[in-house]
């Protein structure tokens, strides 16, 4: 078919036609790797929303806080035993329930603050449990452990007299070990406390 001059097929190609044409000239030569290595949507890492709630109800810092807070209150418990001999060893009377009801609450606080302050440990990335301040810890609560159960025995083993049983050698010795413990726990809270080069 015979162009006429001045035609619409005579005149040259439109811009946005040429340049629709390039590009998808352009997209054939893409390889197809790279389109595979493309990450997609799901691929990339999800950022939260400052102020949102948590999608995990046990997140990192509610887990946190709930072995902070174990830890904290079993050495309240266990500062509960260094209370009652303390009253022992200024001259109350050793009724042997309360003295047992001492060494139970020495028994799950002791526990439970060596056990929560290990999980701590493991949990904390910041933590590990060959640090000094946690060794050092660990040291002084089983030093209190062992003075606090020789005062036990001196104090269980002298029978109740008045100040007889009171100025007893036995008595004495176990007032020393109880003071002795009562250092180790104050040892201990302050090294939990303040954490000496951590």
């Amino acid at each position: 078919m015979d162009v006429v001059p001045g035609s619409p097929a005579e005149s040259p190609p439109h811009p946005v036609t040429t340049i629709a044409a390039t590009t998808v000239e352009a997209t054939k030569l893409i390889p197809v790797a790279a389109i595979i290595a493309e990450p997609s949507i799901s691929d990339q890492p999800v950022r939260s929303t400052p102020g949102a709630c948590p999608r995990v109800s046990l997140g990192f810092a509610r887990v946190y806080d709930t072995l902070l807070f174990l830890h904290v209150l079993m050495a309240f418990i266990l500062v509960v035993t260094v209370v009652v001999f303390s009253a022992v060893a200024f001259g109350a009377p050793r009724d042997s329930r309360l003295l047992g009801i001492a060494d139970a609450a020495w028994a799950v606080g002791g526990l439970g603050t060596l056990a929560f302050g290990i999980w701590l440990a493991l949990y904390v990335d910041g933590y590990d449990l060959l640090d000094g301040w946690i060794l050092g810890a660990i040291v002084l609560w089983a030093v209190a452990t062992e003075l606090g159960r020789r005062a036990q025995v001196g104090f269980t083993a002298v029978p109740t007299g008045g100040e007889a049983a009171n100025a007893s050698p036995l008595t004495g010795q176990a007032t020393l070990l109880h003071w002795l413990r009562s250092l180790a726990v104050l040892a201990l809270l302050v090294v939990m406390i303040y954490k000496p080069g951590a």
